[in-house]
């Protein structure tokens, strides 16, 4: 299933309802910084929802959407 509701240059949305729990929230969150390309993380649990910021230069797109998918698999199975 993909959780990636948003993609632009430099900016990809997660969505999955089952990151409105904060302990899960916060193991995606150590996962994606492990993410070289990946700067900046905003994230909100109340919605099940992490805006990633990253540096475009650094990694393709459909590259870092594999890998942001595989964290998240990870975290929630």
């Amino acid at each position: 299933m993909n959780r990636i509701v948003s993609s632009l240059p430099g900016r990809i949305r997660i969505r999955d309802k089952r990151l409105r729990d904060q302990a899960r929230m916060n193991e995606l969150k150590k996962e994606l910084l492990k993410i070289t390309a990946i700067n900046e993380l905003q994230a909100n649990p109340r919605t099940g929802s992490v805006v990633v910021n990253f540096d475009s230069s650094l990694i393709e797109i459909t590259v870092l959407e594999t890998k942001m998918e595989a964290a998240v698999d990870k975290v929630l199975g």
